[in-house]
């Protein structure tokens, strides 16, 4: 009887024993769980002491209280660190933001100076292209301004968004103020050819009345002539395709417009650009020309000269 005592005291200590790390395990797992209830609202097992699975949850946890998961204190941390990190995502897109205005509003400064430069555009062009500018570069100061202020992510996403949807500093204004200078280049040379095709028109009648033959020459010109044309008629084109176009304002068919407009102006100048190349080979062929006709002018000069020399001493 004795012995079936101890077997079962025995029983009773192992199921205790089971029963308390049980206890910590589910303790463990539901943490939220008042340790005075028990686990799962069940009370705490005979034979397992609370001041023992308190001491088994402080070293755990370092507390006598579990972690409250999903409970008040936790949302609490979550609202903080989501108000952080959006709090970051403006500081970065504010940055950002900053930097691609600023990037525009430097190149657009470049063309004010570059268009103050032009030379062929008419003042009322130039004045025009110029107020367009620097509209920009006060709208993007402006928008900057905003950026800089906002506190919102949504409000922040819009205007980030306008920088390139509104603006199209280079969509739009950028090209369109390249063309018109590449234009006025054009058409600057063009008068420059004009100038130089008249003193070679001199020269090629000139070296033609010593009786040099400039066929040559002759038809150069007349391609020089053909060329220069053709270049300022292309200039003119690219102008008028790109002087009247305004930012879309996120319009597709605006937008659509726009660049088939700009493309086409750069066509045209693509095409002048050739002209003005083929003119100076042309010019490069008058010119040889011009200098072998003053080589054989020099050259009948100098023998006229020796036959004159030899003449007068031999009387």
């Amino acid at each position: 009887m004795f012995k079936y005592k101890i077997i079962l005291s025995s029983l009773v200590g192992a199921v205790s024993v089971a029963l308390a790390f049980s206890a910590s395990a589910q303790i463990n797992v539901n943490a939220g769980v008042n340790v005075n209830a028990g686990v799962n609202g069940n009370p705490i097992p005979s034979g397992v002491d609370s001041a023992t699975v308190r001491a088994r949850i402080e070293a755990r946890y370092g507390t006598s209280t579990p972690p409250m998961h999903g409970m008040a204190s936790t949302t609490r941390m979550s609202s903080t660190t989501r108000a952080e990190n959006q709090q970051q995502r403006i500081v970065k897109v504010q940055g950002q933001s900053d930097t691609e205005i600023t990037a525009r509003i430097d190149s657009l400064n470049k063309l004010l100076s570059r268009i103050g430069s032009m030379v062929k555009i008419s003042a009322s062009d130039k004045a025009s292209l110029s107020s367009s500018i620097q509209t920009e570069i006060a709208d993007l100061t402006s928008l900057k301004g905003s950026i800089d202020t906002d506190t919102s992510t949504s409000s922040l996403k819009t205007d980030f968004q306008s920088i390139t949807k509104s603006y199209r500093v280079y969509a739009l204004v950028l090209p369109q103020a390249s063309i018109t200078a590449a234009a006025d280049r054009v058409l600057d040379i063009v008068s420059s050819f004009n100038t130089l095709s008249a003193k070679l028109q001199g020269y090629i009648t000139a070296a033609q009345s010593n009786g040099v033959n400039v066929s040559t020459a002759v038809s150069a010109m007349a391609d020089i002539t053909a060329k220069i044309s053709d270049a300022g008629i292309q200039a003119n084109a690219a102008l008028s395709k790109v002087s009247g176009l305004q930012p879309d304002q996120g319009a597709t068919t605006t937008l659509e417009a726009n660049t088939a407009a700009l493309k086409g102006a750069q066509a045209d100048i693509k095409v002048a650009t050739a002209d003005l190349a083929a003119a100076r080979k042309d010019v490069t062929t008058i010119v040889n020309v011009i200098k072998d006709s003053m080589k054989i002018t020099t050259s009948a000069s100098a023998s006229v000269t020796a036959s004159t020399t030899a003449s007068t001493t031999t009387r």
